[in-house]
């Protein structure tokens, strides 16, 4: 019993004076420097552009020759009756006559091949000459004219060009005015879906009291919606010159098939698919030059979620912490606007500095110690985070390398490589921004 007792004591002892850790979740937007700033730039202008309006064109010009002949013929049809009757007449006569000599020519060349035929001693064979009948031609119809059917062709998508530029040609943080401006032009390539493929797998199903394998088949289609994008600064020099959304995506259809031509057809057969997926792909390509636009040129607003840590300890305190976790708090909501960046980075390293002088005991090798390995590890991303925000690059460097020299495992991990790759793109962004100052 004693021993028992022994044993509750020290387990109470261990959840009354075991170290605590308290995960504070922090969300703040923060301004995005660009990769390549333009000096005394701070306006654009955008332009869509419909690269295939040409074939459309053509297209819609083309069908209305076509009605305007077809209506024409009409009406000729219906003044001149009795002159389109002779007319039809005299094309039938010299058709039949045509006929005639057609089918003379194909009865002499049969009479020939009969002659040799006979002369090699076979009568009857399935290989014998066979007459080749020459179809007479239709006999004219003279009843009341009739419009002919024009079909009206199968357009590409057309898009409201003003409507995309608005849309999706925005550099944030910078001026919509044409003085002094970067020039975006955005030129729509012609959608490109190629025909369905049918694809296979085998699957198992229940047949009878037991399962058997069957080979089933889905379609797939490769598509793409291209977009040429030029951005040109003032001077007329080229900035941008690229193709985003030249690479082809897959559609998979969901519905299963007992053979191949079935998958194929359903997927021929589904006339808005094309159409879905040009519409999807054309937004999804559009973003992706709103993203490219940005990142080279804008300021926008980004969000970031981080964590902060605090601790707590029966016998001993971590007031340095819950400081810093006031003063980071407070830092990074300044992050949002430059008006407040340097209040932004004020209160920021009023936080790194409580935090690198807790730092001052680390101690990695005592459990017990109030800075411990555990402490540590989550310390040195914190100040990492907060070396990164005050633009003290070198500092938070050196204390994800610290971090990976104690070494870190799991979501620590995970987390110290996204800060790394953050902080190498802070620090190329906030370079290329002073370079230009």
């Amino acid at each position: 019993m004693k021993y028992i007792l022994s044993l509750l004591f020290i387990a109470n002892s261990i959840g009354l004076f075991a170290q605590q850790v308290t995960k504070k979740k922090v969300s703040f937007d923060y301004i995005q420097y660009p990769t390549n700033p333009v000096k005394g730039v701070t306006n654009y202008s955008s332009t869509a552009v419909l690269g295939y309006q040409s074939e459309i064109d053509a297209l819609r010009n083309q069908y209305q020759a076509d009605l305007a002949q077809a209506e024409a013929d009409y009406q000729y049809a219906i003044n001149n009756k009795e002159a389109v009757r002779q007319q039809k007449e005299e094309s039938y006569v010299q058709a039949l006559a045509v006929h005639k000599e057609q089918q003379a020519t194909a009865d002499a060349q049969y009479k020939e091949d009969m002659k040799k035929y006979r002369e090699g001693g076979f009568l009857i064979t399935k290989d014998a000459p066979q007459r080749r009948i020459i179809p007479l031609p239709s006999k004219p119809y003279h009843g009341e004219p009739q419009r002919r059917f024009v079909p009206e062709p199968n357009y590409p998508k057309e898009y409201d060009v003003n409507t995309l530029a608005g849309q999706y040609l925005v550099i944030e943080g910078l001026n919509k005015d044409n003085n002094n401006a970067l020039q975006i032009i955005a030129t729509l390539k012609a959608f490109e879906g190629g025909e369905p493929v049918a694809k296979s797998k085998t699957v198992s199903k229940k047949s009878g009291d037991s399962y058997v394998k069957v080979t089933e088949y889905y379609g797939t289609m490769t598509y793409k919606q291209p977009v040429h994008v030029q951005v040109i600064a003032p001077s007329g020099k080229t900035l941008l010159d690229e193709i985003v959304g030249g690479e082809a995506k897959t559609y998979t259809g969901k519905k299963m098939f007992s053979n191949a031509a079935g998958a194929v057809n359903a997927m021929n057969s589904n006339i808005n698919l094309k159409q879905k997926l040009q519409e999807d792909v054309v937004a999804a390509t559009m973003k992706a030059v709103q993203v490219k636009l940005n990142d080279n040129f804008g300021y926008p607003t980004m969000k970031r979620e981080t964590m902060i840590k605090l601790f707590t300890h029966r016998k001993m305190n971590y007031p340095e912490y819950a400081d810093a976790y006031e003063q980071a708090m407070g830092g990074y909501r300044k992050l949002n606007n430059t008006d407040t960046k340097d209040k932004a980075v004020e209160a920021i390293a009023k936080a790194t500095s409580s935090w690198d002088k807790a730092m001052q005991e680390a101690d990695p090798d005592s459990k017990k110690a109030r800075i411990n390995k555990k402490v540590i590890k989550a310390t040195h991303l914190m100040l990492a985070e907060g070396y990164m925000w005050s633009e003290e690059f070198d500092k938070a460097d050196s204390q994800l390398t610290k971090l990976a020299m104690i070494g870190v495992a799991g979501k620590d991990k995970k987390e110290m490589e996204k800060l790394q790759a953050l902080l190498d793109s802070r620090r190329e962004r906030i370079d290329a921004h002073n370079a230009i100052k």
